[in-house]
């Protein structure tokens, strides 16, 4: 997997082969950011990625819950359940998207118009508010 930062936002590729490698700033990306393991019995390197940050947050005593797609995220379930991250500890719950997030959309947007939510001057941030 291979990273370039652009500002806020981090562009990714998963290997030399995919697709895009014409894209000279993806040319520019390193080879080797996240290799996978040799191991057959290994978890994919996105997925080890996200336990490990996951096992760190949760290590430091920070971790409140994880929140995941409600659909296509088994394998992270799964890898998650070995670091005691599931839904029967209520530390890992599925986090609708779509028409589903409506209503935090829209308490959100509220909290921005009346100043009591502050989005810290971000810039992705400013970009979903004026999306």
């Amino acid at each position: 997997m291979q990273f370039k930062h652009a500002g806020e936002l981090t562009i990714f590729r998963f290997s030399a082969d995919d697709a895009g490698t014409d894209d000279p700033e993806l040319a520019e990306l390193p080879e080797g950011a996240l290799e996978p393991s040799l191991d057959p019995n290994a978890l994919p390197p996105d997925i080890q990625f996200v336990v490990d940050l996951v096992a760190r947050v949760k290590h430091r005593g920070l971790l409140a819950q994880v929140g995941v797609d409600a659909a296509g995220i088994g394998a992270i379930v799964d890898a998650l359940d070995k670091i005691g991250i599931t839904q029967d500890n209520d530390n890992l719950d599925a986090v609708r998207q779509g028409i589903a997030l409506m209503g935090a959309v829209k308490t959100v947007e509220r909290k921005l118009a009346d100043h009591s939510f502050r989005h810290g001057d971000k810039k992705l941030l400013a970009w979903c508010v004026s999306n």
